[in-house]
């Protein structure tokens, strides 16, 4: 008979725990929402933030005792960054009769004051009550609800949804970390190949170059090679070498350039000029190069020539003038009046002692 006592008492027990087990799992405190048990308050007053929302004694007497049970309360909801948990206070007044004793006394009320948990992202993630009865709402009348937020799986929400913000931030400030180093990678990518292929740009435009010619130059253009490429690449290193070789070549480049002139100057017409423009290209020479090897000899060779071109000139201003009168006749012979000549254009010739007369429009005589 004692085994069995024994052993009713030990499937008791068993029972027991069983029910306590499904109470735990069915049945959880208000809140539960199956997450790890939340920090205790002073932890939570550490790390989470509270506000209170509500108008009247009952708001402002649960934000007073958050704040003496070491919670960070928030005074007001206009904070740069939410509170993690919000608070909606609504208080429910009935009246109620209290039967104590001998007397019934009717001006008691029942105050049911409710709380809402939300977070901060809208949710409400519990709902706290407590009731009280009496004429008025007394301080101690709320302490329970700030022992029911401490019991509150409410407050482990707020951790792991914290956690879950910060993590998020710190997430997309790695990857905006990570696409800004990467676009600075490629940045850097993009202005080596560039650099990579101006110098080679470089090196081919040098390749090219015809040094060996401009260093003893046979014709005017002998250099011509070497002046593109300090035009294309002036800050370059081999453009200091193909100055160099342009600056010692100059004078013989210049030599070269003046008999080039000079054997495309028309001796022979300017020597016999039969028109107004026989001696041209002798103006150019002694226009491009008045100090030249030749210049003594081109100026001699206009000198002679200069009577026959003025008289070239001369003749067909008359010609010019003879035509415009052709031209304008019968207008002079109605009127009776002298009219202009018109006008004839002089190209530019050097006189008899040297100097130089300048291309210009002159009107002829009247007749």
């Amino acid at each position: 008979m004692w085994m069995n006592v024994r052993l009713l008492a030990r499937m008791g027990f068993q029972a027991c725990g069983m029910v306590l087990v499904l109470l735990c799992v069915v049945c959880p405190v208000t809140g539960c929402h199956h997450e790890l048990p939340p920090a205790s308050a002073p932890q939570a007053a550490r790390d989470l933030s509270v506000a209170v929302v509500g108008d009247g004694f009952a708001a402002r007497e649960l934000q007073q005792q958050l704040y003496e049970a070491q919670y960070r309360v928030l005074y007001g909801t206009s904070a740069e960054e939410p509170p993690d948990l919000t608070l909606r206070v609504h208080v429910l007044k009935d009246e109620a009769v209290y039967a104590g004793g001998l007397l019934k006394i009717r001006n008691w009320s029942k105050y049911d004051v409710v709380v809402d948990v939300v977070d901060t992202d809208g949710e409400v993630v519990d709902t706290l009550s407590v009731d009280a009865t009496g004429q008025a709402l007394e301080h101690d009348d709320l302490e329970p609800l700030v022992s029911a937020l401490g019991r509150s799986r409410s407050l482990g929400h707020a951790y792991r949804l914290r956690q879950r913000k910060a993590a998020e931030a710190a997430q997309a400030i790695r990857q905006a970390e990570a696409e800004e180093r990467e676009r600075q990678m490629a940045l850097e990518r993009a202005a080596l190949e560039a650099r990579e292929r101006h110098e080679q740009e470089v090196r081919s435009a040098w390749e090219r170059t015809d040094r060996e010619s401009c260093r003893a130059p046979a014709t005017e253009t002998a250099c011509d090679s070497i002046s593109d490429f300090v035009n294309r690449f002036p800050d370059e290193e081999q453009a200091a070498e193909a100055r160099a070789l342009i600056q010692a070549a100059a004078p013989k480049l210049a030599e070269l350039r003046e008999e080039s002139a000079w054997a495309n100057v028309d001796v022979a017409s300017c020597r016999n000029p039969k028109a107004t423009d026989s001696c041209d290209s002798v103006d150019l020479y002694l226009k491009n190069f008045s100090e030249g090897k030749h210049a003594k000899e081109a100026r001699q060779l206009r000198a002679r020539s200069e009577t026959r071109i003025a008289a070239l000139v001369a003749a067909r201003e008359r010609a010019e003038a003879a035509q415009a009168s052709a031209g304008t006749g019968s207008s002079w012979y109605s009127s009776g009046r002298s009219y202009d000549g018109g006008s004839v254009h002089v190209r530019g010739y050097y006189r008899s002692n040297g100097t130089y007369v300048r291309p210009h429009t002159r009107r002829t005589k009247r007749r």
